[in-house]
Order: structure tokens, then C-alpha cells, then sequence
């Protein structure tokens, strides 16, 4: 079987270094833009001239972050014998040896079951010892996620009795 790659979108917001050149260059351009269509900025009257200034300021700043954020990173790797995650702080594997099974957490709310986007990786040892794929965000839901990485640890298994 081939490899998969699930990706997430790389996202900054905590970064600011990014931000403050971004507004400086999103005022200049509007200024630029102002001065392109002939506008004189100093015949406008002062309250929408500042209204106008900053509402399209603010647009193109969005638009350009978003922009900055439109890069993914592959986050899941599901391979033949195994998975890699790439973190947000480290990169870590689970070989298919060690998994008894892969599974969505649910929360049992009175009659309600709802599905969290946290996957649960059940190990074959007898320690009870699990460990959660955060897959929150990603290219493809948790379940269908979780139905296919189960697809593939069956397989494998199948492979290895033969």
C-alpha cells in the first residue's frame, strides 16, 4: 500500500513577528492605492477619510495573513507498517506492533454520544497505556480518519500471519 499524508494548515496566530511589518505594509499600500485613483488625502474630510482608511487597512491585512497561512505541513503520515505525527513541539512514530487498536474519543452526555476530534491509540501491552492524536483541523474528519488507520493496522495483521 502507498503512503498517506494528512495535512494541517500551519497556523501562526501566536506568532507576531510578522504582524507588525504586515499592518505597516497594509497602510502603505492603501495610502498607494489612494494616490493611484487620484484621491487627495488632504481635501477628504477627516471622519471618513479615517473610516475609509482604516476599513480597508484592516481588509487587506486580513487578506494578506491569510494568505501567510495558506502553507500546510504534513501533520499524519500513515505508512505499510506504521504512523509518524508531527507535533507542534516534537515528531513521534507508532508501529503497528505496538497498537491494539485505533479509536474516536466520545463524550456520553445523558442520551447524547458526541464525537471529539481526538483520536485514542490503544497499545497491545497490558498497562492500559493510551496516547491521543490531536485531529483537530485536518484535511479529513476524525472518524473516516480512524476508520481507515483501523483498516490499515487490520491489514498489516493480516500480512504478518502470513
Amino acid at each position: 500500500m502507498n503512503e498517506i499524508i494528512i495535512k494541517r494548515p500551519v497556523v501562526d496566530s501566536y506568532n507576531l513577528n510578522f504582524e507588525k511589518p504586515l499592518v505597516i505594509l497594509c497602510c502603505l499600500l492603501v495610502v498607494a492605492f489612494f494616490e493611484a485613483f487620484g484621491v487627495e488625502i488632504r481635501s477628504l474630510p477627516r471622519v471618513p477619510f479615517y473610516i475609509a482608511f482604516s476599513v480597508s487597512t484592516l481588509f487587506l491585512f486580513w487578506v494578506l495573513r491569510k494568505i501567510m497561512r495558506l502553507p500546510k505541513r504534513n501533520y499524519l503520515t500513515i505508512g505499510d507498517d506504521g504512523i509518524i505525527v508531527n507535533d507542534k513541539r516534537k515528531q513521534w512514530s507508532v508501529r503497528f506492533d505496538e497498537v491494539e487498536s485505533f479509536e474516536c474519543e466520545k463524550i456520553k452526555l445523558w442520551r447524547f454520544t458526541m464525537y471529539t476530534d481526538d483520536i485514542i491509540i490503544h497499545f497491545n501491552d497490558d498497562s492500559d497505556y493510551v496516547k491521543m492524536i490531536d485531529a483537530e483541523k485536518l484535511t479529513m474528519k476524525p472518524q473516516p480518519l480512524c476508520d481507515l488507520l483501523n483498516e490499515r493496522l487490520n491489514s498489516y495483521k493480516e500480512k504478518k500471519k502470513e
